[in-house]
């Protein structure tokens, strides 16, 4: 499990950041797989740009001190474009 946090340039133009948990239960070697849950908010079509819980399917790939995490965003009618997020992480500390 993992903390996530940030703040992005959204698909409507606009500023959004998030905080959530990455949990991610099943590995086949460098490849984790499992979910984000978290909160968002900046999109005007979704709750009127205030914060909203998400499950996003995720995926880690992770080596030594770098990794990278995949998300798939589902599209929600009109109101939220999918897309697939890509974030570069460094490990910081090690136990």
């Amino acid at each position: 499990m993992a903390a996530t946090a940030g703040h992005f340039y959204n698909s409507d133009r606009g500023h959004s950041s998030y905080a959530g948990l990455i949990w991610e239960p099943y590995a086949l070697g460098v490849l984790h797989l499992g979910a984000t849950v978290a909160a968002f908010n900046g999109y005007p079509r979704v709750r009127d740009g205030k914060w909203f819980p998400a499950l996003i399917p995720t995926a880690t790939v992770e080596y030594k001190w770098v990794g990278i995490n995949i998300g798939v965003i589902p599209t929600i009618g009109d109101r939220l474009y999918g897309g697939v997020s890509v974030q570069l992480k460094l490990k910081v500390f090690d136990k």
